[in-house]
């Protein structure tokens, strides 16, 4: 490879590292992430604060030089370096909150994964076999919704929970064809199993 091509490799990998695919393939596995929009919901005010932050400590010291020099050379050096720390923790953890919480459609199984921003209280995940799927349904829930193509996909199963909903995520029509195309796989597979299962039996009793 090139030294171009290198770069080019390493920023996308950096690009979906930091700002996965909303619907991306894993071999035979489907991974949903949340829309971006609620990214910029969750994210948006400790990023702004901290946008505004940076703005008051590039424009201090052009107002005040002697007023710069008084707190770069007191204590309230460390509250202003805490204050920043502050904020990039805030806008780090909303991030790993919206990266986090993610939707797996399986060949057998679908799974709502959501997990805590680095681990800190772990992981709850919400499973349902496609054995037990009864229907898939999506909604959008106003204007915006419908402009930026996000919403919530249902999926009502005969298990313990019921229902698993995958929320405002894109497109949720593609994902209701997703997971039904899925489902008929599967329903497929099932099917033909038995019949082999029941060819088998009517082989071994006409074989006795």
């Amino acid at each position: 490879r090139t030294f171009r091509q290198k770069v080019s490799v390493t920023l996308r990998t950096i690009r979906y590292t930091l700002v996965p695919p909303m619907r991306e393939l894993q071999g035979n596995d489907i991974v949903y992430h949340k829309h971006w929009l609620l990214l910029l919901q969750t994210a948006g005010l400790p990023l702004i604060n901290l946008l505004l932050y940076i703005v008051a400590l590039a424009v201090l010291p052009i107002l005040n030089v002697e007023l710069a020099r008084i707190v770069l050379r007191s204590l309230l050096v460390i509250p202003v370096i805490v204050l920043g720390l502050a904020l990039i923790g805030w806008l780090i953890w909303n991030y790993e909150d919206w990266r986090n919480d993610i939707f797996i459609l399986k060949p057998d199984r679908v799974i709502d994964s959501d997990r805590s921003p680095f681990g800190i209280t772990g992981t709850q995940q919400k499973t349902a076999s496609m054995s037990s799927i009864q229907n898939v349904t999506y909604n959008t829930r106003g204007f915006l919704d419908n402009v930026f193509n996000m919403g919530d996909v249902s999926i009502k199963t005969g298990g313990q929970d019921g229902e698993l909903i995958f929320e405002r995520v894109w497109n949720p029509r593609r994902i209701q064809r997703d997971i039904v195309d899925r489902l008929e796989v599967f329903q497929n597979y099932q099917r033909e199993a038995q019949e082999e299962t029941r060819r088998r039996e009517i082989a071994e009793w006409l074989g006795i």
